[in-house]
């Protein structure tokens, strides 16, 4: 009986696109940097919004960035549709949370002002990683191109004909399944094709280096396509997969070769990157599954650099030791979610030190837009935003840690 319910589980690998369509909840918080005279820049009526006080009309800045928070994929893309009709455009864009099937995953974005543009948005998952590339060059063809990548966590239902937590077919490791989610952009209602891509997919099991697959990929690659992100990719019981995925903007030339190097550790990586880095390798990208932490690094010149990575949990403890050391926010290293946990694990902001001083002196504020228990933000949250961005600050970035942070610089 056990062997026949195993064998039912292992047929039905879970459709990771169904997931999305399934999520239920809705966008609970949006933010603009002022109150608008015209509605046909808000969001729709039923979606609850968040407003700034009134500011001085002949200051651009407040009117030029909004927020947005929601926790349901659909809807997200739905609103960003609603801010793209006015001329915004996702400036940066992540995902957060656990597992996706109790709908503790959410997205966040900044979006920017563009007067005279449109913008339209979808997306688009591909379970499968071996059909990924040729998906996604069909969709550049009406004129649509990732901007982003989410990672997504999602487990099966584990109620089956047993309700003993500890039953092998209850096990998280067989109820687990990872994919990636890529919001698209077009601007404009433009078709004509901007960018081609390329997925460089390598299995993992017995007998496989995926590492050295991925490197020898990154190697031979034409020089127009510079990596992307990373993807991961786990459907049914054996079926591991990690990816590059490559970009060639067809609107740019490129004159020389970039070398790549592909990064994988579990211990000691944060020694690896800064051994490349130090030979002049950049980083590019970097997320953490499970134990393993991977990277893709690129080499533009001979400038040597290093860098720190702050845990996201950690970071107003070590915010000030940043600031004083003159380092450079450069991005995230995107953490992992787990099946039955509430929150992304492992994530990190990582910080350059440069020898280029044009870089350094940078101005930062962190400031909580929302709380771990609600979406919804203070007056006084919106007030400090509006004084910041009317002083020259500018968004950089959006991750979690306990609620949705924003950081600023000037």
């Amino acid at each position: 009986m056990k062997l026949r319910i195993f064998a039912t589980f292992m047929v039905m690998v879970f459709v990771f696109g169904f997931l999305l369509l399934a999520f239920c909840r809705t966008t609970v918080f949006t933010q603009s940097g002022r109150k608008d005279a015209q509605t046909s820049s808000t969001p729709n009526a039923d979606v609850s919004e968040k407003e700034t006080p009134e500011a001085n009309s002949s200051d651009q800045n407040l009117e030029t960035v909004r927020f947005l928070v929601a926790g349901n994929l659909s809807r997200f893309v739905e609103q960003l549709n609603e801010f793209g009709k006015s001329g915004y455009r996702v400036d940066k864009a992540f995902n957060f949370g656990g597992d996706a099937a109790t709908y503790s995953q959410s997205f966040a974005a900044v979006l920017r002002l563009e007067n005279g543009n449109k913008y339209e948005y979808d997306w688009l998952t591909s379970p499968n990683k071996d059909f990924l590339e040729s998906r996604l060059n069909y969709k550049t063809e009406s004129g649509f191109y990732p901007i982003q990548t989410f990672g997504i966590t999602a487990c099966g239902d584990k109620s089956f004909d047993s309700d003993k937590d500890d039953s092998i077919i209850n096990s998280p490791v067989l109820r687990l399944n990872k994919g990636d989610v890529f919001l698209l952009e077009r601007k404009n209602g433009i078709m004509k094709k901007p960018k081609n891509y390329k997925v460089f997919v390598a299995k993992i099991g017995i007998g496989k280096n995926p590492s050295k697959e991925l490197q020898s990929a990154l190697d031979n690659v034409s020089k127009e396509y510079r990596p992307f992100k990373i993807l991961f990719n786990r459907d049914g019981f054996i079926g591991f997969s990690v990816s590059v995925l490559l970009e060639d903007d067809l609107n740019e030339k490129v004159s020389r070769q970039t070398d790549y190097k592909f990064v994988k550790a579990i211990n000691g990586f944060e020694k690896e990157i800064n051994s490349l880095a130090n030979t002049g390798y950049k980083f590019l990208s970097g997320r953490r599954i499970g134990l393993i932490k991977y990277a893709v690094m690129a080499k533009d010149s001979d400038e040597a650099v290093a860098y720190k990575f702050v845990d996201e949990e950690k970071y107003e403890k070590d915010m000030v030791k940043m600031i004083k050391s003159d380092d450079i926010y450069h991005g995230h290293f995107i953490g992992d979610s787990e099946c039955d946990s509430p929150k992304t694990i492992g994530g990190k902001l990582v910080f350059e030190q440069s020898t280029n001083v044009a870089s350094k002196n940078k101005d930062y504020k962190y400031i909580h837009l929302t709380t771990k228990k609600t979406f919804s933000s203070t007056d006084e949250t919106i007030s400090e935003i509006n004084k910041l961005l009317s002083e020259n600050y500018e968004a950089e970035d959006i991750f979690y840690s306990n609620g949705v942070v924003l950081i600023l610089t000037k």
